[in-house]
């Protein structure tokens, strides 16, 4: 967790893609001696630290921060469906393709995994030194994106709720104190949501 934070979800998404290349070219070099057992043995542990660095805890920190709250439980459940299938793709499917092709087999991992080096450079964004409102823009339309800025930027502009006139703090307080008195009620975060859907 601490090389996402200092480098950024994006660097350590390369990194970890170029290493779990470099582990697959490894194991395609399988031969029975003691030193490509060692080799293996490295290889094993080198694995599992990349992919605890990387993918491991990029897999729910990195979609948390991209899709909205009302999306992610969503966007979460589709990137775990293609994980499973991923593990069962792995764990059936490979054991045949490794009888059959032997280490060519591992080929075609290594061409996929340069395919999602190449995807994640050109269509992941970087989240590293975003809040999350601000990710949330890079997915919506510009005017939307402008509209709740201008909204946010004006309440913050009026001050804070204390600083408004009595009435318009968004809680049932008059002006008179009398029993009959009229009560103004104006909640802020309805304001805000107001303000965002006018065409300024």
């Amino acid at each position: 967790m601490f090389l996402l934070g200092a480098f950024g979800m994006l660097a350590v998404y390369i990194g970890w893609t170029i290493s779990m290349a470099k582990a697959m070219d490894a194991l395609a070099n399988n031969t029975n001696n003691k030193a490509a057992g060692i080799a293996v043995l490295f290889f094993i542990y080198f694995y599992s630290m990349w992919y605890n660095v990387g993918n491991n805890a990029l897999t729910y920190t990195y979609l948390v921060e991209l899709f909205p709250y009302a999306e992610r439980s969503r966007g979460i459940s589709i990137e775990q469906f293609w994980g499973r299938s991923a593990s069962f793709f792995t764990n059936f499917i490979n054991p045949i393709g490794m009888d059959g092709a032997g280490w060519k087999y591992l080929l075609m991992y290594i061409a996929t995994i340069l395919c999602e080096i190449v995807t994640i450079w050109f269509f992941y964004p970087e989240t590293q030194g975003r809040t999350l409102e601000e990710l949330a823009f890079l997915f919506e339309d510009q005017e939307k994106a402008d509209r709740a800025v201008s909204a946010v930027e004006k309440t913050i502009h009026y001050g804070s709720v204390d600083d408004r006139p009595v009435g318009e703090k968004g809680i049932g307080v008059g002006m008179g104190g009398g029993a009959g008195e009229h009560v103004e009620e104006i909640p802020i975060v309805e304001e805000v949501l107001g303000k965002m859907g006018k065409d300024e």
